[in-house]
């Protein structure tokens, strides 16, 4: 920043007052007229106009760890300068590389609002300027900020379903979910195929049929997405074959030998 006065000093020869301007290096020659005593004479001082030191406090309105789509605002404290502030993203790897938005970072900055928002997993550096002006030194202070998932809720609350199956049961409408509405994408799989089998077409149904005896665990998974993480339920199911009744000659003979 420049004063309007493009000088360095300006000298007040009434008041016998100097006035830094801007912010460099000036010489300052003061002349003394000839009179009937002395001749004219002169002599030369060099000034340096420093600017002052920038007191402001650059600081975040909340913590530097934000979930995906939280805010935290640029605030600057205690400051006298009026220089205009700046804020640069410097966007690291992303944690989750799969489950981005497309077009955005870790983060994002609105110019307007001076609100950073978490966009996607991941780090990001911010840096926060504040220029500085003819009067005042700049003032610059860097944050790594960190843009988590959240978790979600994923439950299995079907009370009416059997864990302990007949040969050859059909189960469907065995569904778990998230509490998340928008998360509805949820995949099952049997841990043992030759007990509890699911059809490929069958893989987001929840639906599955016991073929053989013994125990299979059901693991649903929900993927997740780019701000919410993934959730695993499971259960166990016990497949045994249904016994007939046996015969009993006894009970089912009448007559005399």
């Amino acid at each position: 920043g420049v004063h309007s006065d493009g000088g360095v000093i300006s000298y007040n020869p009434q008041a016998n007052i100097m006035t830094g301007l801007n912010a460099r290096t000036a010489t300052l020659t003061i002349y003394q007229k000839a009179n009937n005593i002395s001749s004219a004479t002169s002599e030369s001082f060099e000034f340096t106009v420093s600017r002052l030191e920038n007191r402001v406090n650059i600081s975040l309105s909340s913590t530097t760890t934000l979930n995906v789509d939280d805010e935290a605002t640029v605030q600057l404290q205690n400051g006298e300068s009026d220089g205009a502030l700046s804020v640069s993203i410097t966007n690291g790897s992303y944690t989750y590389s799969t489950q981005n938005r497309d077009g955005g970072g870790a983060l994002t900055y609105n110019e307007n609002t001076k609100k950073l928002t978490g966009y996607n997993a991941g780090t990001a550096d911010v840096t926060i300027t504040q220029e500085q002006t003819y009067k005042y030194e700049g003032a610059t202070k860097q944050f790594t900020v960190t843009v988590n998932r959240m978790e979600q809720t994923f439950g299995w609350d079907y009370p009416d379903l059997e864990t302990t199956l007949q040969l050859g049961t059909v189960v469907t409408n065995n569904t778990a979910s998230s509490n998340i509405t928008e998360l509805t994408d949820v995949t099952y799989k049997s841990g043992n195929t030759s007990v509890i089998k699911i059809e490929n077409e069958d893989i987001n149904s929840g639906k599955f049929t016991a073929i053989g005896k013994g125990s299979s665990t059901i693991t649903a998974t929900q993927a997740g997405n780019y701000k919410y993480l993934p959730a695993i339920v499971t259960r166990e199911f016990t497949v045994y074959n249904k016994k007939t009744p046996a015969f009993n000659a006894d009970s089912n003979f009448s007559g005399s030998t």
